[in-house]
């Protein structure tokens, strides 16, 4: 693999806007919309299934192959969101329905031929949201048109099962878990077989993901069963070296969910597992806010991949370094002394006086080396040692205040942080809505070139 490692809006629309060609898939065949930028044309498919619908018994299972359709499926919108908890109100309002049923993707393909025969480089987004939330629609379809496809690639992005319907586990094979990476493996499989009919080459993909989508990826390259479905990959703020990145208790978490619901025959996993598919999909809700209930300090994500030695194989380093962060933070042995730490330090943060902004941005930097930057660092390292092909590292600083809409009156300092480079690939707002200045085009433009030239030769 070559890799990219990250630390750390379209402002006039398309000219016109039809139906796209029709293209025939493996399942059956697809049409989306078209859209013209500057004699440039570019398709968009939006919302097509790479799986079956994840419910009933299929619920706490590995995603099976979707159903073949006849006739013309219009894709031309993006499928539900998975089930998760809205922090914001205007994140419900914006972003639309949630379903269980929500294992579709969208490709964005230019129109005119690629050079050669062997079709566009293609990269593939997997999104962020701390394992339990976030979806596609948030990073849109007309900037990746405009500000991606027009350079010669085909972008796919891709949902999969969010929180506890994709990580939930009993540990053994009633329900292994980490269903959700099952899930970005079947999408990327699908990607191998149907990608060609959209002109892109299924021998030269590239898979980006931000945040949890950063770690996720990192374990795609990795896993056995996907690390020969795509040749670079770019881990965006996040990687599988980071503390939260693997969940150490989730078989334990979830039997505490269950019992909270009402099922108490938790040490029989084949009999709680039935009575959870009999559950609504609104009680897995989970939300960036919510930590099952568990005061934590390494990590802080509710749920989360765990080494289950199947998709996660058991000679990675990152069991390592898991058992070396715990050593260094036992939380497990000491929740309550953790729990009273923290209450202790936010209280002394918030009420003295003397704390300085100067203070409050070295724990914001701090929280930043924890959560990200030790794990991005672990990765380069380790991947140097490992292996011959390229590595390029860089920190994303550029920021513009107005990224933060509202939020940026509450804050005391303003800085490019965890999510800020997002805009600048996607051409969208990802915390609010603003229009784009003259630095801002620039950035864009410089940040779209960089990764698609790393697409495209590496």
């Amino acid at each position: 693999f070559s890799k990219l490692l990250t630390m750390g809006i379209q402002w006039s629309g398309p000219q016109s806007c039809g139906d796209s060609r029709v293209v025939k898939t493996k399942f059956g065949s697809v049409l989306g919309r078209r859209f013209s930028f500057d004699k440039r044309e570019v398709d968009a498919f939006q919302g097509i299934p790479f799986a079956s619908p994840p419910v009933g018994q299929l619920r706490f299972q590995k995603p099976v192959w979707p159903q073949p359709w006849d006739g013309v499926k219009e894709t031309k919108g993006f499928a539900a969101r998975g089930i998760q908890k809205d922090p914001f109100f205007f994140e419900k309002m914006k972003m639309g329905k949630m379903s269980e049923d929500n294992l579709y993707l969208n490709v964005f393909t230019p129109v005119w031929n690629p050079e050669g025969g062997s079709g566009f480089p293609v990269m593939v987004f997997i999104h962020g949201g701390g394992f339990v939330s976030d979806s596609s629609i948030k990073y849109g379809d007309v900037g990746i048109c405009q500000h991606l496809c027009t350079k010669d690639v085909v972008v796919v992005t891709i949902q999969y099962r969010l929180g506890l319907l994709g990580f939930f586990s009993t540990g053994d094979e009633h329900c292994p878990g980490n269903f959700a990476l099952w899930d970005q493996t079947l999408a990327l499989r699908w990607i191998q077989e149907n990608i060609a009919f959209f002109n892109g080459d299924p021998n030269n993909v590239t898979v980006m993901g931000q945040s949890a989508g950063g770690a996720s990826v990192d374990l795609l390259s990795i896993c056995p069963h996907s690390r020969d479905l795509f040749h670079k990959v770019i881990p965006m703020a996040g990687n599988a070296s980071c503390s939260w990145a693997i969940h150490n208790d989730m078989v334990e978490e979830c039997r505490k969910f269950a019992e909270r619901n009402g099922i108490h025959e938790t040490r029989d996993s084949k009999k709680m597992i039935d009575a959870l598919r009999a559950l609504p999909s609104s009680k897995f809700a989970l939300s960036l806010m919510d930590n099952m209930g568990k005061p934590s300090v390494a990590s802080s994500c509710a749920v989360g991949p765990r080494l289950d030695f199947d998709f996660i194989p058991k000679d990675h380093s990152v069991g390592a370094i898991m058992e070396y962060i715990a050593q260094l933070v036992p939380e497990k042995e000491y929740p309550r002394e953790f729990k009273k730490f923290r209450e202790e330090l936010f209280e002394k943060l918030v009420s003295n006086p003397a704390i300085t902004l100067e203070v409050m941005r070295a724990l914001s930097e701090a929280l930043g080396d924890l959560f990200v930057n030790v794990g991005v660092q672990t990765t380069i390292l380790e991947t140097l040692e490992a292996h011959d092909a390229p590595v390029y590292f860089y920190s994303f600083d550029y920021f513009n205040p107005k990224s933060w809409g509202p939020l940026a009156m509450r804050w005391p300092f303003k800085d490019a942080t965890h999510c800020t480079e997002l805009a600048y690939i996607f051409a969208v707002g990802i915390i609010w809505h603003y229009d784009f200045n003259h630095d801002d085009k620039k950035m864009l433009e410089l940040t779209t070139r960089m990764w698609t030239n790393f697409a495209k030769y590496g």
